[in-house]
Order: C-alpha cells, then structure tokens, then sequence
C-alpha cells in the first residue's frame, strides 16, 4: 500500500484492485454519490495486510461506519 495514501472522504470503500476501483468510480459517479472514497488494497493476497494498514492511517477515525 502506498505510504502517501490519505483518508479524504468521511466514507470509504475498500476494493481488491483496479478493475473494482474503476467499476466503483463509475457506479458512484453514476449514483451521484460523492462523499465516498475508494481504496484499492493490491489485489486478494495483500487483502489482510492492507485493512490493517487502512486501520492505521491518520485519518481512519473519521471514517463513518
């Protein structure tokens, strides 16, 4: 995971990679929904390893759940 990533958004979706971000980009464009972000994690094997490293971001704690 990219050491320079940032939590901007109170909502985030997390997504295994490029295609579900791409995939996701459009629905909530489509939905006009504009107050999530979204984090691709690198694929399922890096699935585990990159939630912790979401947990520990900065700005996790302003995430809505």
């Amino acid at each position: 995971m990219e050491t320079t990533l940032k939590i901007q958004k109170s909502k985030i979706l997390v997504v295994e990679g490029k295609d579900e971000e791409l995939f996701f980009q459009a629905l909530l464009s489509y939905l006009d929904l504009t107050d999530i972000q979204i984090l691709p994690v690198g694929g399922k094997s890096r699935l585990a390893a990159n939630i912790k490293a979401v947990k520990n971001l900065p700005d996790f704690g302003s995430v809505s759940v």
